[in-house]
């Protein structure tokens, strides 16, 4: 995707806000600025823009629950697993190994507040062990937080089996969605978690505004007191113009788009690979239909990343919250590799063009010569 003078392939980071998304938060500042919880009527306009909002976020997820509106997908997390934490009949929280940054990095939180923590692996797939996320759900009373699709492999859980067996030992569930939503259809049909978040600035939105949806008889307790914003659960008031012009983008969502990305992304690896030696992750997997994660032999990918940057080609090499670590990200080491280079993640827009990943494939060939 071509932005001005740069080449953007790294869209599982962010996107650039979409025109739609401009237009409605320009919309809500004008007619619905004023305070939601004002009782004058200008406050009531704004009141009605933010619960239509949440209907239509609702009804684009799918999800038979309710939902908040937070400032980040980490916040909504957060208020989730912490919420979990503060139920008593809770014993156990389980998560996977290879859970983004804002789940994971809760774990010390989480057993200073009583609970156990366990980790279940994931197999060279990127998939979790669906026996040993049985055996702990045998054991205790759990809540489980998993990723639905990996932000950096891209790898897609088996959202039905997870389910299942969540159901069967009457443990509550927790799904990050964030990279998902959007680019895949939401499974949710027989099954539906108890809890999932999305974000506004990974679907073309603003950033500084997500969701957490839930079901109604979730407990939920707030990491935020004050005003009662948002059922009791998130004190702050509102930004009305942030939360309008995430549902339009939302409402908006075309999962058929993405299915022509998946065969550029297709072609993309197909051509790679005949260029230069490549392991890719997760490959043999379900994956998001935009995503490609991968080592070139002989070759570290942050020094890739930055001669391509130098001639105005954006990739990442793995997720935006850890790309500036020193060792290979935690979900390769987890997936059972150790000796492949620092990787490289590619990730395409709907609007990424053929043109586009040409080029990109083009400079590869180039940059790999010079470095």
């Amino acid at each position: 995707m071509k932005i001005r003078d740069f080449y953007y392939f790294d869209c599982n980071a962010t996107l650039p806000v979409r025109k739609e998304a401009l237009k409605a938060y320009l919309e809500g500042e004008k007619f619905a600025f004023a305070n939601p919880s004002s009782s004058y009527p200008p406050g009531k306009v704004a009141k009605e823009y933010l619960e239509n909002s949440r209907k239509t976020i609702l009804n684009k997820l799918n999800f038979d629950g309710d939902l908040i509106f937070t400032s980040s997908a980490t916040e909504s997390n957060h208020i989730a697993l912490l919420s979990y934490a503060q139920n008593q009949k809770i014993e156990r929280i389980v998560m996977s190994k290879v859970e983004h940054p804002g789940v994971y990095e809760l774990r010390n939180v989480l057993r200073g507040m009583g609970k156990d923590v366990c980790e279940v692996s994931v197999d060279k797939n990127c998939l979790i062990d669906l026996n040993q996320l049985q055996s702990f759900l045998k054991e205790k009373r759990s809540a489980v937080a998993l990723i639905f699709a990996h932000n950096e492999t891209g790898v897609i859980q088996n959202f039905a089996e997870i389910a299942k067996i969540c159901l069967r030992y009457n443990a509550l569930l927790h799904l990050d969605c964030v990279q998902a939503f959007s680019k895949v259809e939401l499974p949710f049909k027989q099954y539906f978690p108890d809890t999932l978040s999305i974000a506004s600035h990974k679907i073309g939105g603003p950033k500084g505004v997500a969701a957490l949806a839930f079901k109604k008889r979730v407990k939920l307790y707030p990491m935020l007191y004050g005003g009662g914003q948002e059922k009791g659960l998130r004190s702050s008031t509102e930004s009305v113009p942030l939360i309008y012009s995430f549902a339009k983008v939302s409402d908006s969502i075309d999962i058929e788009k993405y299915k022509t990305v998946e065969t550029l992304r297709n072609y993309f690896e197909e051509k790679l690979s005949s260029l230069l030696k490549i392991e890719i992750y997760g490959k043999n997997a379900l994956r998001l239909p935009n995503t490609s994660f991968f080592s070139l032999r002989d070759f570290d990918g942050r020094e890739i990343q930055k001669t391509l940057s130098k001639i105005n080609i954006c990739v990442g090499t793995g997720s935006a919250c850890h790309a500036s670590s020193s060792i290979l990200p935690k979900v390769i080491l987890e997936m059972g590799y150790k000796d492949v280079q620092f990787p490289l993640r590619v990730s395409f827009s709907y609007k990424t063009k053929k043109t586009d990943v040409l080029y990109l494939l083009k400079k590869l060939g180039e940059v790999t010569k010079m470095v």
